[in-house]
């Protein structure tokens, strides 16, 4: 054991270092301490040689690392990061926050993630069974599925786009209509079988159109759904496996590292 921690010091130089006192959150300290000894408990149990596990804490150390940065992305840097405790590498939002909620923001407050960066963490994460922890499982179950939302939310409203949607819904829903009300007055006059098939036929098509449709929005209610299970109180493996199996049925896509993730999750239930 001790010609591990020796290579643990020879590789990390001491990281990671405790945070004094005055810090409010210890998030990434407890994280990279944790890692680090899972790192050393599967080592030990593999028995393999001190510099292959210095190899091993060395990669543990570059996950930890490309996480912060992947999760804390500078790009398009929201108000919230810029207080950002260095010691947070990734909490559960709030689904009303303005990157998965309403959008009715002008200038949203987005947690601005780099999803294809962090897909690659993940699929490399999975491909290291050594690095695998419960803690991290959950985390990045979260982060995933945060950065599905909120993608798919902003391309719904980039800056007050649900409002302007919703009016342009509203105008084609008036129009409609009143050209439907028309037709059934004019029908009418004419002929009152006509006047009853025309309303049959409208009755079967938003009937059918009911029955068959996955409006966007409704699709991103379903989301914010799902994330306010991934609320570790909430927290179901299996349960957000079938919340995403509904939301792709409706359209929604997921990369195959989120379900790979999850069928991980399942499988230690």
């Amino acid at each position: 054991m001790n010609a591990y921690i020796e290579a643990e010091v020879d590789w990390l130089a001491g990281w990671p270092e405790e945070p004094d006192s005055t810090c409010r959150k210890k998030q990434f300290y407890h994280l990279a301490k944790n890692l680090i000894e899972t790192v050393r408990r599967r080592s030990v149990e593999e028995g393999i040689s001190p510099d292959e596990h210095g190899r091993r804490v060395g990669e543990a150390y570059e996950l930890l690392d490309d996480l912060h940065r992947t999760l804390n992305s500078k790009n398009d840097i929201g108000q919230a990061q810029k207080v950002l405790d260095d010691q947070i590498l990734w909490e559960h939002k709030s689904i009303y926050s303005p990157s998965l909620g309403t959008g009715f923001h002008r200038v949203l407050q987005v947690w601005s993630i780099d999803g294809s960066a962090l897909i690659s963490s993940v699929r490399d994460y999975l491909e290291k069974p050594y690095l695998q922890t419960d803690r991290l499982d959950y985390l990045l179950t979260d982060a995933l599925l945060y950065a599905e939302a909120s993608a798919f939310q902003q391309e719904l409203s980039p800056i007050d786009g649900p409002i302007r949607h919703r009016r342009t819904d509203f105008l084609v829903f008036g129009i409609k209509w009143v050209l439907i009300i028309l037709a059934s007055f004019f029908l009418h006059s004419i002929s009152k079988e006509a006047f009853l098939l025309l309303g049959i036929a409208v009755i079967t098509f938003q009937a059918i159109k009911t029955l068959r449709q996955n409006h966007p929005w409704a699709v991103h209610a379903s989301m914010l759904c799902m994330y306010l299970h991934c609320d570790s109180q909430f927290y179901n493996p299996a349960v957000i496996w079938d919340m995403c199996k509904v939301l792709r049925d409706k359209g929604a896509v997921f990369d195959g590292v989120t379900y790979d993730l999850l069928q991980r999750q399942m499988r230690k239930a």
